[in-house]
């Protein structure tokens, strides 16, 4: 099987690439409040939106609306310490429900190299195995409804691990890589970045 072409990945119309990370609170406004969102987005052209959910469906109304206007939402399904672990039938409820709303892509996990991503901010040695066996887990339920989950953004050479696992079908099927790749509100070109 070869690679997902990237051209076969769901986009939203007239892409531009322009995306923003909504706020960091896993419930949304609503009504009004929200449609005034919504025209800030489409004033600034915005095409994407990472955003997060209670791994309940807290974002599903956020969702439908985004997509209604053309913007591809990114769901990261929020836990608290999500390591070690993976999504269990409340996650899959919400992701299912997300995806009969018209999402495709989601995130499970958020920077496992962080001791404070884990349970009593204990980073233990194996973490990368763990990360890439809950990795795999979540893929396999995601991937088994329709959506297109997220290796963790991580660093270079770990997805290498999925593969020793004989697990490249996930990325075939159209697993993508979650990046942080932070500009600290300087613009790319900043020339005094380390």
């Amino acid at each position: 099987m070869a690679p997902k072409p990237i051209s076969d990945y769901p986009r939203p119309p007239q892409d531009n690439g322009r995306g923003v990370h909504w706020s960091a609170s896993v419930y949304h406004p609503t009504g009004a409040d929200l449609q005034f969102w919504i025209d800030e987005l489409k004033a600034m052209q915005i095409k994407w939106v990472k955003l997060l959910d209670d791994g309940g469906g807290s974002s599903i109304e956020l969702c439908r609306a985004l997509l209604d206007n053309g913007i591809m939402p990114v769901v990261r399904v929020y836990r608290e310490r999500p390591n070690p672990g993976h999504i269990g039938g409340r996650e899959v409820d919400a992701i299912g429900r997300l995806i009969d709303a018209g999402v495709r892509y989601f995130e499970t996990n958020n920077e496992p190299y962080l001791p404070a991503e884990w349970q009593n901010n204990h980073l233990p040695p194996n973490w990368l195995d763990i990360v890439v066996d809950n990795f795999i887990y979540d893929a396999d339920a995601i991937q088994g409804m329709g959506g297109l989950p997220a290796f963790p953004a991580i660093g270079p050479g770990d997805l290498a691990k999925v593969v020793e696992r004989g697990r490249i079908d996930i990325f075939e099927k159209g697993a993508w890589l979650a990046i942080h790749n932070y500009t600290l509100n300087h613009p790319l070109d900043y020339p005094y970045d380390p």
